[in-house]
């Protein structure tokens, strides 16, 4: 339960880390769907002091979330979609999660932003303005298109373990600037050390403010500098045959996938192939009885073949172990 004190220092802090006269002048609107979570009253608050008009969906706080788990993707966010297709000039969308410690993005056609492209444009942001200096602590299942975006402005990259909280440690240790992971969550140290999809949001809204395209533009001049990489995942049962292959795969990896040889392995959590174009992770998870699959690939289709190579190998590993 947040006190009004904390709420409001929390507040101060946001907006002093933000560049409110570029927010206030750019002309820029934001559709905020809060999904009935606690950044309902927070990150539209924030906006609005900083003089970015918000329409905010789904605000008001609801334990049981209107009925729908308030998870920010896909056809949760049709209304989102839908809000900002009514809504003219230089608009963005913005929807927390719950406990609003995850972000999601839609740019001005409602189009739905992956985790790692949102990560990749707030670092990009960050380091054009010079407040990313030192490192960047990322997920091992996180895209390399954040790692193309850091080596660009001469940053190093710290790969760890699943789970925010490894990223955390690098905050807090003072060994990274800024954390972001494949599922939506982003600290920049400074304010937060946690994930804080408020503050993710905020800072999303400053950059298409600098900006002042059109973040579908801004998303295809990030994709001219970096290539069309694309992530995704999917899960299959964890069958003992699957678990086990998995452990062969991390303790002897293919040296090719497909066309595309294979430039370095982790074994920080699961298996990670290391790619020209992208990387593909088999992971067993640590919450659900399923084997995960994480890729990246070039473009749409290029995503799409990545994970089926992912699920041949795995499989393929499976059945010469039976």
């Amino acid at each position: 339960v947040r006190s009004a004190d904390w709420s409001a220092g929390y507040r101060d802090a946001v907006l002093a880390a933000l560049n409110r006269r570029t927010l206030r002048r750019s002309g820029l609107r934001v559709v905020y769907d809060a999904m009935h979570g606690c950044g309902a009253g927070e990150l539209d608050a924030i906006l609005n002091r900083a003089g970015v008009p918000v329409t905010t969906l789904r605000g008001d706080p609801d334990p049981r979330f209107g009925g729908s788990p308030p998870d920010p993707s896909g056809e949760r966010l049709r209304g989102l979609s839908s809000s900002i297709a009514r809504t003219r000039g230089l608009v963005i969308g913005l929807a927390n999660d719950g406990d609003a410690d995850r972000l999601a993005v839609m740019d001005e056609r409602g189009r739905l932003l992956s985790e790692t492209q949102t990560v990749a444009l707030l670092l990009d942001h960050l380091a054009r303005t010079g407040r990313v200096r030192k490192a960047v602590a990322v997920s091992v299942a996180t895209g390399t298109l954040v790692e193309r975006v850091a080596e660009s402005h001469g940053l190093s990259m710290l790969r760890r373990p699943m789970g925010f909280k490894h990223l955390s440690e690098a905050l807090i240790a003072g060994h990274a600037d800024v954390a972001g992971e494949e599922s939506g969550g982003f600290a920049w140290r400074p304010v937060a050390r946690d994930k804080d999809g408020i503050l993710a949001g905020c800072l999303m809204a400053e950059r298409v403010a600098c900006d002042a395209r059109p973040l579908s533009k801004q998303v295809q001049a990030l994709e001219r500098r970096f290539g069309r990489l694309r992530c995704g995942r999917m899960a299959l049962p964890a069958t003992a045959e699957l678990a086990a292959a998995t452990r062969v795969l991390a303790e002897s990896p293919p040296g090719r996938l497909g066309t595309s040889p294979v430039r370095g392995v982790s074994r920080t959590d699961g298996v990670r192939l290391a790619l020209d174009d992208g990387f593909l992770m088999l992971r067993a998870s640590g919450t659900e009885p399923v084997i995960r699959i994480y890729a990246e690939g070039t473009g749409a289709s290029g995503l799409e073949r990545r994970l089926l190579q992912g699920t041949r190998l795995l499989r393929a590993a499976a059945r010469r172990i039976r």
